[in-house]
């Protein structure tokens, strides 16, 4: 909100494998967050989910590894197409909508690293 660039070179397919993430930095998808939602609890918080508007050149085409789950059963995984970059500003992010309706979805990620920091090395 200050302007600021953020910068992330986290390596997702370091971290979690590169069979299951080709993304490096911030990521995006372009479903609505009431169906990405399962995918995403407990890998992400959910404080905030932001809807933006983006020149496409300024986002990389990525992948990520997610639960599959037909009518609410875990049936396998499945590879999604994402958008990924190592900076994020709202000079080139358009923000559309900030949406705090999924905070209480789920225990947000950080929160659950610290019930289960096992799970998590």
């Amino acid at each position: 909100m200050a302007g600021e660039t953020l910068v992330n070179y986290k390596d997702h397919g370091a971290y979690r494998g590169y069979a299951a993430s080709s993304a490096v930095g911030f990521c995006f998808f372009v479903e609505s967050p009431e169906k990405r939602k399962h995918q995403l609890s407990g890998i992400v918080d959910f404080d905030v989910c932001l809807t933006v508007e983006v020149d496409p050149s300024k986002v990389n085409l990525c992948h990520g590894r997610y639960t599959l789950r037909i009518n609410g059963r875990y049936v396998g995984a499945e590879n999604v197409m994402e958008y990924c970059t190592t900076t994020y500003n709202n000079r080139e992010f358009k923000l559309i909508k900030a949406d705090k309706s999924f905070n209480g979805y789920a225990p947000n990620g950080s929160l659950f690293r610290q019930i289960f920091p096992n799970l998590f090395l």
